[in-house]
């Protein structure tokens, strides 16, 4: 039986963690090692941290959808999602290394998750922190 990821973008606006968006990942077990540990033979960036208690209203309803049956919920934030992008981008003989990484992992306010700092300079009282929230099926 194959390994899926459920993966979505929340941002933290005036305190508050909101929906943004859902990242759909194709099956890439190199990929999920490096994110979770699972399926693969990479050194986890993270051991899985579990699922934060403060998920948008959006994402909590899909982790319900999937709750009897997800392994390995966690959640990356800025500087981990950076991390992330470097070890590929640095990695030619990664999966998806092609240019098609950032058009899975898709885009912050119109830039890379990098961007994110000038969104933070440029609306300090809104724009606070971007974070991943994920987890694997069966």
């Amino acid at each position: 039986m194959g390994c899926d990821i459920h993966l979505f973008t929340e941002v933290k606006i005036r305190g508050e963690w909101l929906f943004y968006g859902q990242i759909h990942m194709p099956r890439n077990y190199d990929l999920f090692s490096l994110m979770a540990g699972i399926r693969g033979n990479r050194q986890p960036i993270v051991l899985p941290k579990g699922i934060p208690s403060d998920m948008s209203c959006i994402t909590r309803i899909h982790y319900m959808d999937y709750k009897s049956d997800l392994h390995h919920a966690s959640w990356f934030n800025q500087k981990e999602i950076e991390k992330l992008m470097k070890i590929i981008e640095e990695n030619k003989e990664f999966p998806y290394y092609d240019g098609r990484w950032l058009y899975i992992i898709g885009w912050l306010f119109g830039n890379s998750y990098h961007g994110i700092d000038k969104y933070k300079s440029d609306y300090p009282d809104e724009i606070e922190d971007c974070r991943w929230i994920f987890w694997f099926d069966n």
